[in-house]
């Protein structure tokens, strides 16, 4: 009965960010880069739909496999019900492919919540939180690569739940599951190899209990075997479908996009601290005004999550957001979710190391850390069921509302 309701929740939500996500296109915030928060939608779309003119990057390499699979449906269907445009049907399918991946990540991360917290009855109030949270809802409805990628880390800490000795789940992963997986993240977003190699290490030294030379050699193999496969399909699928190659994930993409000097660094992190906060609830955003003009004098503004201006905040902001996690650390309250803090802590360090010198908009990224921070997160909440009724609440109306108030603040014409 449980799983009944939960498989309506989920095409509930599967429904409603699709339909907004249809809904913004159509109102035409999709056809600019850059209107949220330094998001590529507009190549994205390109990128699911005609592939040839999207983004093309090595660091995202299977992006435009989307393009094959919605231009042969599209074909069929456009065979089959001649009255709908193919150019439609493909777009529309674009438009469904975030939403449907995000669906696969409640579905992960209900698995996950029920393994480490199997005898609590406050789950249910967990999985619905995770999935009104900001970063959670936003990315299910906007055309971008991070709620793929955050389906496919679900699933890696999926696996290694189910491997943990504490958790009582009689099917354990294998290897094949790993290497799926493993190509998939890393074709998503390149840098995800690493988040991969974190997993795995850990799942080898922690549940495996292997030594600490065989787990680096093994995790190292690992993550040359998985580099090696998408480069070489990335290189492979262009040169097959004669794409010309694009510049992110290119030596000159990275130089342009990294800054090591203390001040950016600084500014990376009081932006970290800003969008950390912001991935669990929308607030403290800001809007550029008239950054991108239209047919029939439609202005469309520019959401913004970054506070360059204001160091001290954010600083303070990432101070307290690093205490919270450390206390979720050392909480002992639940054995099952003990196993996990490792991998889980070194995953959100990597994403804080790694942003502190590249990008600028950190909430585009929050996704990659959004999720381990949030089971950690949970293990201070799921006793409280009060705490946890209020929690839903707030982040429910808050985000909501910013949501819904996305056409007066992008763009006042309408």
């Amino acid at each position: 009965m449980e799983n009944r309701k939960f498989a309506l929740y989920f095409l509930f939500y599967f429904g409603l960010t699709y339909s907004l996500s249809i809904y913004f296109y159509n109102l035409g915030f999709f056809d600019y880069y850059d209107i949220f928060f330094n998001a590529d939608v507009n190549m994205n779309i390109k990128s699911f739909t005609t592939g040839w003119d999207g983004r093309k990057a090595l660091s995202h390499a299977f992006l435009e496999v989307f393009s094959v699979v919605t231009k042969a449906l599209s074909t069929i269907l456009s065979a089959i019900f001649p009255f709908f445009k193919k150019n439609d049907i493909q777009i529309y399918m674009a438009l469904a492919i975030c939403p449907a991946t995000s669906t696969f990540g409640l579905y992960f991360i209900k698995k996950i919540i029920n393994l480490i917290y199997a005898e609590n009855k406050n789950t249910t109030l967990v999985i619905l939180l995770y999935s009104l949270c900001f970063s959670t809802l936003l990315f299910s409805i906007i055309p971008e690569s991070f709620i793929l990628s955050n389906a496919a880390i679900l699933y890696l800490i999926y696996l290694y739940t189910k491997d943990s000795e504490n958790v009582k789940n009689p099917i354990k992963s294998n290897e094949k599951q790993w290497i799926t997986a493993s190509i998939i993240v890393t074709g998503i977003t390149i840098t995800n190899v690493f988040i991969f190699a974190i997993i795995y290490g850990s799942n080898l030294l922690i549940n495996k209990k292997a030594s600490l030379s065989k787990t680096l050699l093994v995790t190292l193999s690992k993550t040359f075997f998985t580099l090696f496969c998408v480069i070489t399909f990335y290189y492979s699928f262009h040169y097959i479908l004669d794409y010309n190659l694009g510049w992110e994930g290119s030596g000159e993409y990275i130089t342009k996009f990294s800054r090591f000097e203390f001040l950016s660094i600084a500014t990376n992190l009081a932006n970290i601290g800003h969008a950390s906060f912001a991935s669990f609830v929308a607030f403290n955003y800001t809007t550029l005004k008239n950054k991108f003009s239209l047919e029939d004098s439609i202005i469309l503004n520019n959401i913004s999550f970054a506070h360059e201006s204001s160091l001290s905040l954010g600083l303070a902001l990432l101070l307290l957001y690093t205490l919270i996690i450390i206390r979720c650390f050392l909480n002992k309250n639940y054995t099952y979710i003990e196993k996990l803090k490792t991998p889980l802590s070194l995953i959100i360090a990597f994403n804080f190391a790694l942003h502190s010198v590249f990008g600028k908009e950190m909430f585009l990224y929050s996704l990659h850390w959004f999720s381990s921070s949030f089971i950690l997160i949970s293990s201070l909440l799921i006793s409280n069921r009060k705490a946890l009724l209020i929690t839903l609440f707030f982040v429910a109306i808050s985000n909501f509302f910013f949501i819904f108030s996305l056409s007066s603040l992008i763009s006042s014409s309408l």
